[in-house]
């Protein structure tokens, strides 16, 4: 089972990408999961943001699509973590790109 912090307000059995923790709304193109159904004692039937949400796996590739797959949110590069107040991103960049532009 999958699970992670709702990003938006994400009705049960909806379609969602759950990737880093984070549970947002997808198309079933690229969809990795399903929201499932609230427990029956919450007030709320949808989950709201900051909610845990549990993700029922989609089975297979379902109704995916691998070049919307490739083209979509699930194929950003991740964030790097960065040692707090040491390096800033753009920091961070120009000396990877400075990596880069060095002869071998």
């Amino acid at each position: 089972m999958m699970s992670g912090i709702a990003t938006e307000t994400i009705p049960p059995g909806a379609h969602v990408l759950c990737r880093g923790f984070r549970v947002s709304l997808a198309a079933p193109e690229i969809a990795n999961g399903i929201a499932r159904e609230r427990p029956r004692w919450c007030d709320d039937k949808q989950y709201l943001v900051g909610q845990h949400v549990t993700v029922e796996p989609v089975e297979g590739l379902g109704a995916r699509d691998l070049h919307a797959l490739a083209n979509g949110p699930i194929m950003d590069p991740s964030q790097i973590f960065l040692p707090a107040g040491k390096l800033s991103m753009a920091e961070t960049r120009a000396r990877e790109a400075a990596n880069l532009e060095q002869p071998a």
